[in-house]
């Protein structure tokens, strides 16, 4: 039987994935940074190579994720590929983002540029901002200010819920030879600004929410109050303010191609999750 390994299995993604996989009957193994007698779950700490070799034996396809601690990928990610490959890993489906391909800014483009030269099989997963930022990233200044308070100007985005993207992810595993070498832009329908995301919480939780416009510096400053690491607060950064010049605008209809069904809305997502806007 086919053994996949998942990184970031508790993940917005990952835990999708696992379900989707397990639904279809596929065997799975969750890497993980703590030990655990789960006979799912293998050690695996993604900023320590030195677990690699254990964590892929047995594996025939891995689901990569990046973890936001992790800046350096040359030195991490890259030597997980090199070393799934050299122990016979037949395919990696990897979750990167949305124009991560023309942007060495951001550490996917290492992941990415190392899976494409490898001349082995790989899928590309480039989602724009996903519908549950709301939940994770912009959760407690909803909570404690209602507000979202964010460096994109009137920008437009096409965000995407982490369960669509879970969905091809899993397709991708399950059918490596249809999906080989490939890369795909995973978007929304809906381009919304912040101030329409604004309103549609405003209208689901019956209070004002408001979009507050930042500064790239202010905004930067915000997430190190909030206890982001300063790489993790540059990068998030550099993708928000990214959105005012239109890079989160994605027309791209291949996800509800691949899923064969109209993507998950921001509105439906709002709505299925209100509670977790609740004070």
């Amino acid at each position: 039987m086919q053994r996949i390994l998942i990184t970031g299995a508790t993940g917005n993604i990952g835990k999708h994935v696992v379900s989707g996989l397990k639904a279809l009957g596929k065997e799975v193994r969750i890497g993980q940074r703590n030990r655990s007698d789960d006979p799912e779950a293998t050690f695996l700490d993604l900023s320590d190579p030195s677990s690699y070799d254990n964590a892929l034996l047995g594996i025939s396809r891995l689901f990569l994720l990046r973890p936001p601690a992790i800046s350096n990928t040359s030195k991490t990610l890259n030597v997980l590929i090199d070393k799934a490959y050299s122990q016979g890993i037949e395919h990696i489906v990897f979750v990167s983002v949305s124009g991560a391909e023309s942007n060495s800014l951001v550490p996917h483009h290492a992941v990415e540029q190392k899976l494409i030269k490898s001349g082995r099989s790989y899928t590309i997963l480039r989602p724009g901002f996903f519908s549950q930022n709301l939940e994770s990233a912009y959760r407690m200044d909803i909570l404690n200010d209602s507000c979202l308070y964010l460096p994109s100007g009137r920008g437009q985005i096409n965000f995407i819920d982490t369960r669509d993207i879970a969905a091809v992810a899993v397709q991708a595993l399950v059918n490596p030879e249809v999906h080989a070498r490939r890369a795909y832009t995973l978007a929304g329908k809906d381009a919304l600004t912040f101030y329409d995301v604004a309103n549609l919480l405003s209208l689901e939780l019956n209070r004002q929410i408001k979009y507050r416009e930042a500064s790239a510096f202010s905004y930067f400053i915000h997430l190190l109050r909030q206890g982001d690491p300063i790489m993790k607060a540059f990068i998030q950064t550099i993708l928000h303010v990214g959105i005012r010049s239109g890079q989160a605008n994605i027309i791209s209809s291949t996800a509800s191609e691949l899923l064969a069904r109209e993507t998950i809305t921001m509105g439906e997502y709002v709505h299925e999750n209100r509670e977790k806007w609740l004070c």
